[in-house]
């Protein structure tokens, strides 16, 4: 499992980096949806007891608002990281209430990494990053996690049946099931090793997709 450490301290999270950030607290209303496109930043996504969304990007000096654009799209929010040349090193948290989301995309397009921790439950995950690792614990029916290079470590206890789609071209993936009576799962790796250590126990049904070029693969 993953630590969820970054997000048990939510007024750290206000008023850290009191220079070179962006710190927005936007009410979720009717949102059903989130969409993350993040240019240059990792992006960190957890859990509060509140009914906004709260976003936070930091770790430059050079950020201002202009770095950041938050657009409301009917049911959809959408949450976009501009590349800045000077914006290295930064971080995109966003703590989202505890509600049940339809859809939650996420989208990097350099070597940045994202974190989803506990208690993110939505129907529908995707993750699409260029370089970067992906750790997620989130609750979902249907995911698909695609890196280019990046490692994939997922844990999940589900809740209902599920279907993932978890590919990597150069990067190692970990599949970490809980709750799950049956896996049918097909795992695959053309330079890699594949192990399957998952012990069949009673809960739901997963149907699982997991393939790497030149990764390792291990299902737990």
């Amino acid at each position: 499992m993953l630590d969820s450490n970054k997000f048990e301290n939510q007024e750290t999270l206000a008023t850290a980096n009191s220079s070179g950030e962006v710190l927005q607290e936007i009410s979720i209303g009717e949102i059903k949806a989130i969409v993350v496109n993040s240019q240059t930043a990792n992006v960190n996504i957890g859990v509060w007891d509140s009914p906004k969304v709260k976003i936070h990007f930091y770790g430059s000096e050079g950020i201002d608002n202009r770095d950041l654009e938050i657009d409301a799209i009917g049911e959809e929010l959408v949450i976009t990281q501009w590349k800045k040349e000077e914006s290295s090193d930064c971080e995109l948290d966003i703590l989202i209430p505890h509600k049940f989301l339809k859809r939650l995309s996420i989208i990097t397009t350099v070597a940045t990494d994202v974190t989803i921790h506990k208690d993110i439950n939505v129907e529908k995950l995707d993750v699409i990053t260029n370089s970067g690792n992906v750790k997620s614990e989130a609750t979902f029916s249907y995911c698909t996690i695609s890196s280019t290079n990046g490692n994939i470590h997922f844990f999940i206890n589900a809740r209902n049946n599920i279907i993932a789609e978890v590919f990597t071209t150069s990067g190692n993936i970990l599949a970490e099931f809980q709750n799950i009576g049956l896996l049918d799962i097909l795992a695959n790796s053309i330079k890699g090793k594949v192990r399957n250590c998952h012990q069949t126990k009673c809960g739901y049904i997963a149907r699982a997709r997991i393939s790497s070029i030149n990764g390792n693969i291990l299902v737990k």
